[in-house]
């Protein structure tokens, strides 16, 4: 039943001619089929009035006709009578009886003379005295009237009229409302078939124009000129359409706009980073140099000076390196393949071995995925949050655990630790460039690892997010998707 209700809803709605045309002829079929029930009991009605008019008529007149020969008890008279009856339409009988139910005379000879003792006879025994609708229905009308002299009834004349025409008439009748609920449904379904192809092709030219500009084919129109609703919808479509187009065109325009600001801003980036270089790597040398000769043979502030200035010359020469680093996620990363992340895993591990020793980290994993990625940057990724992981534990030894849940079109990774932890609203903050929660004193680094590590998973197609208390640790999470994406540093 399921399948049978489903394939007619199918059926139903496939199509909008098929709607309309099928509505209009279920509208029409319901109309004429009270139409026709209505007719048909108004008819039925009216011809078992008729019947009961015709026969109430004879008996009247039966009566009338046959007082004289009830009185003279003339026999043959009455019989005479009743014969007469014979050729009448649709007549079953016609008698006279007498009150106590003996049948003086009967259009049928041989009846005369027996006792009509049947239910119905013996209603007339004890009947008022006027005319009696002894039974109707759809096959018999069975109507008595009283022979009287004064007030006193001496006979009854009773009529039998078959319904044998009415039925015939009434299947006439039916037969005519049948053949004019055809005609009207046909008619109908016409009128639908030619509204409906009307309504139909124009809103078909409006959908294979919506195909068009979907497919990318922006410069199509729905050619529709109507004065109705469907041709304002049809000009308001195209007004769309021309607005979406100049949208498109500056949404475009803006994009490649941007796309040349952010090149230029990548190399601006990666030509002074690298140019600093070089000046930045003589003055380290040379306050090194410093150092070396002259720790202890001056002052102390001069010693404190020195040690700035080599600590300083450090951290920016680390900047820098970062700073190239995080401008060459887009522009200077590998081809991305098939990559086996436990490998990838081993080899972030490996990078992180000295760390990990000194922290007495206990290292946890699940089996990774098979991804398509970039090897390298996704070793760096990895790296940068255990990384994390292990400088900010706190007081215990860090506990790590590493994994990979499937999430239908995409992988899920995460990095959960018992570390220190992070207030949620710091959640975003901590994704953007050189921007940290402690000092350098406290934990050392440049503030630009997770930014790098952001600027990775989105060139992979990703996402990255974490979720922190407080001291009560982190799990920091990233996905990839499973289908490959188009390898913007390489188009």
């Amino acid at each position: 039943m399921p399948t049978l209700l489903s394939a007619l809803h199918r059926f139903w709605t496939g199509s909008l001619k098929r709607q309309l045309i099928l509505g209009v002829a279920l509208v029409h079929a319901l109309l004429m089929s009270i139409f026709i029930h209505e007719l048909m009991n108004h008819e039925k009605d009216f011809l078992l009035r008729q019947s009961l008019d015709q026969a109430s008529s004879l008996a009247q007149t039966l009566a009338t006709n046959s007082m004289d020969w009830v009185l003279a008890n003339d026999l043959a008279g009455l019989e005479e009578l009743t014969q007469s009856l014979a050729r009448y339409p649709d007549l079953r009988y016609a008698m006279i009886l007498e009150p106590d139910g003996r049948v003086l005379s009967h259009n049928q000879p041989g009846i005369a003379g027996q006792y009509a003792l049947d239910p119905i006879s013996r209603r007339l025994l004890d009947a008022p005295h006027q005319l009696q609708v002894l039974y109707k229905d759809r096959d018999l009308v069975d109507v008595a009237a009283p022979v009287q002299v004064g007030d006193e009834v001496i006979a009854w004349a009773r009529i039998g009229l078959g319904q044998d025409r009415v039925r015939t008439n009434l299947q006439e009748v039916f037969s005519s409302g049948l053949r004019f609920t055809l005609a009207a449904i046909l008619a109908g379904i016409g009128f639908a078939y030619f509204m409906a192809r009307g309504l139909t092709r124009d809103i078909s030219t409006l959908v294979r124009t919506a195909e068009s500009v979907r497919q990318g084919q922006h410069q199509q129109r729905a050619q529709l000129q109507r004065p109705d609703e469907l041709g304002q919808l049809a000009a308001d479509f195209n007004l769309m359409l021309d607005t979406l187009d100049e949208r498109e065109r500056r949404l475009r325009d803006k994009t490649e706009e941007l796309s040349r600001s952010n090149a230029e801003l990548e190399r601006f980036a990666y030509i002074a980073s690298h140019d600093l270089q070089e000046p930045l790597r003589m003055v380290a040398s040379y306050v090194q140099l410093l150092a070396r000769r002259y720790q202890g043979k001056l002052d102390q502030d001069a010693d404190e000076f020195i040690h700035y200035a080599v600590d300083g010359a450090t951290r920016m020469q680390q900047l820098i390196n970062d700073l190239l680093a995080y401008s060459r996620v887009g522009t200077r990363g590998g081809q991305m393949v098939s990559t086996d992340c436990n490998e990838i895993l081993k080899a972030a591990l490996f990078n992180l071995g000295h760390s990990i020793e000194a922290s007495q980290a206990h290292i946890q994993h699940d089996g990774l995925p098979t991804v398509f990625a970039d090897p390298s940057q996704l070793t760096q990724v990895l790296q940068n949050l255990i990384g994390n992981a292990i400088k900010f534990h706190g007081a215990a030894a860090p506990e790590i655990y590493i994994s990979a849940t499937d999430q239908g079109d995409c992988w899920r990774f995460s990095v959960r630790d018992q570390g220190i932890g992070i207030a949620p609203e710091q959640s975003e903050r901590i994704f953007q460039i050189f921007q940290r929660l402690h000092t350098p004193e406290e934990y050392p680094g440049t503030g630009i690892g997770l930014s790098i590590c952001k600027r990775i998973v989105e060139r992979h197609g990703g996402r990255i997010g974490v979720i922190s208390k407080p001291g009560e640790g982190s799990e920091f999470w990233f996905t990839l998707p499973k289908n490959p994406i188009q390898d913007t540093a390489h188009v």
